[in-house]
């Protein structure tokens, strides 16, 4: 029985991301950080629920900000855009002015309703 399992195994290659082998969905979230005096969002594709209790993850690489702002404060918050959104989640991406609180660039791409 063993060996017939064997037979129906297919080798993966490693050389390249197991991802690319197989289409998989992956939601679009914006998660938010208390970045200093102002906050960051960042859009993020890799997250999902851990289970059926209060844990959340998301992939970030430490040399984006958005982990090193919840690594500081243990918090942040997850938003998921509707499909009407998602190209104005994208803008949350874009290139840097280096002069500007990054909040704020944001909030000036995106269409805003005073509360």
């Amino acid at each position: 029985m063993e060996n017939k399992l064997k037979d129906h195994y297919v080798p993966l290659t490693t050389t390249s991301p197991i991802w690319d082998h197989f289409f998989t969905v992956a939601p679009l979230i914006i998660v938010g950080t208390k970045e200093g005096d102002g906050y960051d969002m960042a859009p993020k594709h890799m997250a999902t629920p851990l289970g059926p209790s209060n844990y959340f993850g998301f992939l970030c690489t430490p040399h984006h900000t958005t982990y090193h702002n919840v690594k500081e404060t243990k918090e942040f918050s997850v938003s998921f855009p509707i499909p009407d959104q998602v190209l104005l989640a994208s803008l949350g991406a874009s290139p840097r002015i280096p002069d500007m609180e990054k909040s704020e660039q944001i909030v000036a791409s995106l269409p805003t309703v005073k509360a």
